[in-house]
């Protein structure tokens, strides 16, 4: 039961980490055309 439990969250932060990076990558890929200069300023402030 531990194992399982372990495996499942496991598989959760996983999917998590897959669906924030497609999230993350998705909307800033077409703006790198338009403004390159917005990424490095929201990639800044985020930290």
């Amino acid at each position: 039961m531990q194992r399982l439990s372990t495996f499942n969250r496991l598989f959760l932060v996983f999917f998590i980490l897959l669906f924030a990076f497609i999230i993350w990558k998705v909307p800033h890929e077409p703006k790198q055309s338009e403004s390159g200069g917005t990424i490095s300023t929201t990639l800044s402030a985020d930290e």
